[in-house]
């Protein structure tokens, strides 16, 4: 059982250090235009649809947004393999708009270095702490006392 233990906590903190914390920052319309970083930008309208305007673009995914006056534009193409032939691909192209006022909110997923930090320091005291609870020098039956 205590095998088992340390196993999966020791399985759990490789996760936490391979993948990390991330935390929601939010932010105004105008400061989405001034951002810069490559994290993909959620917006949630005020009927609570959610848009996702992506950063990646790629061979299948395609998104292109820009602001014009007081909205942003955005155009997202996809590439999705037909059901009866799997090395056909249709082109699906969606076109957006929403103004300033639709906004409800703009969160950006951010990765949070100090809680993966605190966190993976956390999952190694809790490591220490059952291995040393579990010690045991001399084992019961021994010769040497």
């Amino acid at each position: 059982m205590k095998k088992l233990t340390i196993s999966v906590i020791i399985y759990s903190l490789m996760l936490q250090l391979l993948i990390g914390c991330y935390s929601s920052n939010y932010l105004s319309y105008n400061e989405l235009k001034e951002y810069k970083d490559n994290n993909d930008v959620v917006i949630t309208t005020t009927d609570t649809t959610e848009y996702t305007l992506k950063r990646d673009s790629s061979y299948h995914y395609y998104s292109n947004w820009k602001f014009v006056d007081n909205r942003i534009e955005w155009t997202e193409s996809k590439m999705m393999p037909q059901k009866d032939n799997p090395t056909r691909r249709a082109l699906t192209t969606t076109n957006t708009t929403l103004t300033e006022n639709e906004i409800l909110k703009i969160s950006v997923e951010e990765f949070d270095g100090t809680k993966t930090v605190l966190l993976s320091v956390g999952i190694l005291a809790v490591i220490l702490a059952i291995g040393a609870a579990t010690f045991d020098p001399l084992p019961k039956g021994s010769l040497l006392k």
